[in-house]
């Protein structure tokens, strides 16, 4: 008969056990811990030239999740966050994942303001043999992470800008503010929260891990994208409602001299949620570690298709895509839309002549012209001219017809997407001008102290590099939308050079 004293026992034992820490069991029977510089698995016997690194598509490096064993390399991060790096409060979990990596910085993507939480590609310090090319992809998921919170912020942010602006005239009339002492608002603002941080929250997650990235091809079914949203929502409905209730002092009636200051700070609520959603997420609770895993195990949040432009370093997000006459990829930094839609436009032109024109300079662009991406190989035969002769069928296949005309209204609607960011992006910059020659003055300007014109100045700057990294974004798209293109017009000239 098994005693209380006996379980007990067996528990201590068990406990003791666990605390020492992940360990191998020896023929012998015993238990030996894994030291810290060990890896476990095969993630490091790859290296940055492997085959079954380079030999997946761009956009499609998803696929090397499981050939370049990533999950043991998050094991192996993670380990060695619970067993030393949390228990020493010596950093954070970012950082011990970035060290474990052997990425060159010390990043915190559980930040909007201030991140620094860029993306990093198979590079030296991978090739060695306590790391691999499987860092890069764990390491991408993090970073994809971080910029879709940056995304919902955004959108948060522009809903408070016109929400104030409509209801600015009307919005007392139709809403006084009740007397002092009414807890009326503080009730609905509770609730506001609540509700914001569950619907909002999942109709932008869900819609961005839907279209954007590979949930449905690479997990199955759409119940992943579900399984994934919830996990966020849920979440975010717990940190809304934590906030909240140590807020109910802020929230007095007396406090707001209009409602519109009153529904534009409901909206800064959601954006606080968020920024705390985030921070949670990659705080390196046991909790958050799973949170984390549902997001980004089998390499769901690493793009196919719509995916960021792979190129050879990580420069300022300010490129904007452009197609030579050879319809080599390529990119021009700080171009408006206009004048990258009349380089479109010429190349258009040039295609039509059977001689390939010449090819258009790079100027504008600080960096000049980048080599061909590595998927458009120089021994490729190329397709000749788009203008046929009257001998020639003017028919194109319904397929490749339908195929072509479809990358046709992504660009399209990829460039009308652009343009609001440039705009904004103009402003925001004309705004920065603006207010450091109002800081030259040294004095306050308008009601404004310097102290805070100077964090204006600081705000805007996080929106402007935000907003490089969409534009970044869409001109990564673009050339994805440009490649694919071209590959069905290149396989139907070449059909029609074999008949």
């Amino acid at each position: 008969m098994l005693t209380s004293t006996w379980a007990r026992s067996t528990l201590g034992i068990t406990g003791i056990l666990i605390a020492a820490g992940p360990s191998v069991c020896q023929p012998d029977g015993t238990l030996e811990t894994i030291p810290m510089e060990v890896r476990t698995g095969k993630w490091t016997d790859y290296n940055c030239t492997d085959p079954v690194k380079v030999d997946f598509p761009p956009f499609e490096e998803w696929r090397g999740w499981e050939p370049l064993q990533t999950q043991d390399a998050w094991d192996d991060a993670i380990r060695i966050w619970k067993e030393r790096d949390r228990p020493s409060k010596r950093t954070t979990f970012t950082s011990s994942t970035a060290t474990t990596l052997k990425l060159p910085d010390r990043p915190d993507c559980g930040l909007l303001a201030g991140a620094v939480c860029s993306r990093s590609w198979c590079s030296e310090e991978m090739d060695t043999t306590d790391s691999g090319p499987a860092a890069e992809l764990l390491w991408r998921s993090f970073t994809e992470i971080n910029w879709l919170f940056g995304e919902f912020e955004y959108e948060l942010s522009k809903a408070a800008d016109q929400i104030s602006q409509s209801l600015r005239n009307s919005g007392n009339d139709s809403a006084p503010i009740p007397r002092a002492g009414d807890d009326t608002y503080f009730s609905a603002a509770k609730d506001l929260h609540i509700w914001g941080a569950g619907n909002l929250t999942e109709v932008f997650f869900n819609k961005y891990l839907t279209y954007n990235w590979n949930y449905t091809e690479n997990q199955g079914p759409r119940d992943s994208v579900q399984n994934a949203t919830m996990a966020i929502v849920e979440q975010s409905i717990t940190v809304a409602n934590d906030m909240m209730s140590t807020q109910k002092k802020r929230w007095r009636a007396e406090n707001f001299s209009s409602f519109d200051g009153y529904v534009v700070d409901v909206i800064k609520g959601w954006r606080k949620a968020n920024a705390e959603l985030l921070y949670w997420i990659f705080g390196g609770s046991d909790e958050s570690i799973d949170m984390l895993w549902t997001m980004i195990s089998d390499g769901k949040l690493l793009n196919r298709g719509m995916a960021r432009q792979q190129i050879e370093e990580d420069s300022p997000a300010r490129a904007l895509r452009r197609r030579t006459a050879r319809m080599d990829l390529s990119y021009f930094n700080d171009l408006p839309p206009e004048q990258v839609e009349a380089l479109r436009d010429k190349d258009a032109a040039e295609l039509t002549s059977s001689a390939p024109g010449p090819s258009i300079s790079n100027q504008g662009s600080p960096k000049g012209i980048r080599k061909p991406s590595r998927w458009m190989s120089p021994t490729k035969k190329k397709a000749r001219s788009f203008r046929r002769s009257p001998t020639e069928s003017t028919l194109v296949p319904d397929n490749i017809q339908d195929r072509v005309a479809e990358e046709h209204a992504t660009a399209k609607r990829l460039r009308q997407e652009r343009r609001e960011p440039w705009n904004r992006l103009e402003q925001s910059e004309e705004l920065v001008e603006e207010y450091q020659m109002f800081l030259l003055q040294g004095v306050a300007v308008n009601g404004v102290t310097v102290e805070q014109r100077k964090a204006m100045c600081e705000e805007l700057e996080t929106e402007i590099a935000r907003i490089c990294d969409r534009l970044y974004d869409l001109g990564g798209e673009l050339d994805a939308v440009a490649c694919r293109a071209h590959e069905f017009l290149s396989k139907h000239m070449e059909s029609f050079e074999r008949s």
